[in-house]
């Protein structure tokens, strides 16, 4: 006789309650802290997106060689390609540019200046695909 495990409190695969409750409690500790409500959005999908396996990606910044800013550089780090959807945000939200990608295997992807965003401290990336978790990356 196989026995039936009750699932826990973070087993948010099964547990509905469990994952409204972590979203609501990091909308309160969000808004206590000061964050934005973007930044309280993108720990949230990150979090619902907690059951799915790791985005195959990485993630890098290096000073433009060309103009201002910052060059964020992203890499498939999968053996296939990778169609992912790229929002991309400055800290103010006054910004906003969302692109469709398909990332080639084992390649890089630049975006800075001369693709239309120059990156500055406090930019966020966030990349998702509907496989794997949300994957969100800030500039320091």
């Amino acid at each position: 006789m196989s026995e039936h495990k009750k699932p826990g409190f973070f087993d948010l695969k099964r547990n509905l309650t469990g994952l409204v409750a972590v979203v609501a409690v990091i909308t309160v500790a969000g808004w206590y802290f000061g964050f934005s409500w973007n930044d309280v959005g993108d720990v949230a999908e990150s979090v619902a997106t907690v059951t799915k396996p790791e985005l195959p990606v990485k993630v890098n910044y290096r000073q433009s060689m060309v103009g201002k800013g910052y060059v964020a550089i992203i890499k498939n780090m999968a053996g296939q390609p990778l169609a992912v959807e790229i929002d991309l945000r400055d800290p103010s939200a006054a910004n906003k540019k969302r692109e469709l990608k398909t990332l080639n295997p084992n390649k890089e992807l630049s975006i800075g200046w001369l693709e239309g965003w120059e990156f500055k401290a406090g930019d966020v990336i966030k990349i998702s695909n509907p496989e794997f978790q949300t994957g969100v990356y800030a500039i320091k």
